[in-house]
């Protein structure tokens, strides 16, 4: 047992840096409202594509996850490699949202093209998300409250989880 300050979460919400860092990783969360929801959703109502080609694209994401998982994250685990790879995540899920809004009211030939493309844009910023936010979530904590911000790091992601399906249905 290690004697520390008492200090409660106050201390950790008043850590500006950190608790934006949170909300940055909720907001890159999105990815996975946008995959889940969005992406059936879009190929349905905005796309000339098949409904049923929504479970090649899911299909699609899973084998990339498996095979870039490791490179992807590579130099991540320290905050300046967490960064480049927020830098990353950012920039794929752009050229993602881009893609699908390309995709939008085209013929199926060009919508057969555009959307595993986006695809693959998502899964990186999934990857590259995912990599950023242990790197940077664990290294920037005060290493004494250690628990006390992972705990909000995981409440700030869990509410995006909850909420981002409903969020980016509407």
């Amino acid at each position: 047992h290690v004697d520390h300050p008492r200090q409660g979460y106050a201390t950790v919400l008043r850590d500006r840096p950190y608790v934006a860092l949170a909300v940055l990783t909720a907001l890159m969360w999105f990815n996975d409202s946008i995959l889940k929801v969005a992406l059936p959703l879009w190929i349905v109502e905005r796309t000339s594509v098949s409904g049923s080609a929504t479970g090649i694209f899911f299909t699609l994401n899973t084998v990339l996850v498996v095979v870039f998982q490791v490179r992807t994250s590579a130099g991540a685990a320290d905050v300046r490699g967490a960064a480049r790879a927020y830098w990353r995540a950012a920039l794929a899920l752009v050229a993602c949202c881009a893609l699908f809004a390309a995709a939008a009211g085209t013929h199926v030939a060009v919508g057969i093209v555009l959307l595993p493309a986006a695809v693959v844009m998502l899964t990186l910023g999934e990857l590259y998300a995912s990599a950023a936010q242990w790197g940077a979530s664990i290294g920037l904590v005060r290493e004494e409250l250690r628990g006390r911000y992972l705990g909000l790091f995981s409440t700030v992601t869990g509410v995006q989880r909850a909420r981002g399906p409903a969020a980016i249905a509407v």
